[in-house]
C-alpha cells in the first residue's frame, strides 16, 4: 500500500518538508520514519495552491510489521497486565497515526475547500500527531515500543473511496471516530 517504502528495514526513505502546508501534509504522509508520523517538524502557515493529489498510501517504517488482519485485542479482564496494555496502546496509536495521514491524504485530495475547512482539518491532523506521540510515550514506559507488535492499515482501506470532502468527513467523523 505504501508509495515510497525503504530502500533497507530500518534506513527512512527521505521526504522533503517544504515551505507550504501542503508540501508538508505530503511529506508526514509519505514519510517511512516513525520519528516523523510522532514527531515531525513544525509545520509552515501559508497555504499554497496546488492540485488535486490523491496519495495510494502512507510511507512506512520497514521495522513495522503490516498485517492482513488485526490481531486480537486484549479483553477488559487482561488489562492488569501490562503486556496486555501494551498491545492495546499500540492499536491506539497507529489508530492515531493513520488518522494524522488521512487528514492529510484529504487536504492534499480536496484542495478545492474552503481554507476554514482545511485549517480545521489541518488542526485535528495536528491533534491526532499529539495523540500518538501520547500513547507512544506511554508504550516505551511499558516496556513495548511502538512497532513491537503489528500493525494494520484499515482505515487507508476504507478511506481510499471516498471521492468527496463530504464522504470523507462522513466516514471519518461518523464511522471511524462515532465508532470509538
Amino acid at each position: 500500500m505504501a508509495p515510497e517504502q525503504e530502500s533497507e528495514p530500518g534506513v527512512p526513505s527521505p521526504v522533503s518538508w517544504g515551505p507550504s502546508r501542503e508540501e508538508w501534509v505530503r511529506a508526514y504522509v509519505l514519510s517511512s520514519s516513525v520519528e516523523d508520523k510522532l514527531a515531525p517538524p513544525a509545520p509552515p502557515s501559508q497555504w499554497r495552491p496546488a492540485d488535486s493529489s490523491r496519495l495510494a498510501g502512507p510511507g512506512r517504517d520497514g521495522s513495522l510489521t503490516i498485517s492482513e488482519r488485526a490481531d486480537r485485542v486484549p479483553k477488559a479482564g487482561a488489562l492488569r497486565e501490562a503486556s496486555a496494555v501494551g498491545r492495546l496502546l499500540h492499536v491506539f496509536t497507529h489508530h492515531e497515526i493513520q488518522a494524522a495521514e488521512l487528514c492529510g491524504w484529504a487536504l492534499l485530495a480536496f484542495p478545492d475547500t474552503p481554507t476554514a475547512f482545511r485549517d480545521g482539518l489541518f488542526g485535528i491532523l495536528q491533534d491526532e500527531v499529539r495523540h500518538a506521540a501520547s500513547y507512544a510515550e506511554r508504550l516505551v514506559t511499558l516496556g513495548s515500543p511502538y512497532g513491537t507488535h503489528s500493525v494494520r492499515d484499515w482505515f487507508w482501506e476504507r478511506t481510499l473511496a471516498c471521492q468527496t470532502p463530504l464522504q470523507y468527513i462522513a466516514l471519518m467523523g461518523l464511522g471511524f471516530e462515532g465508532g470509538n
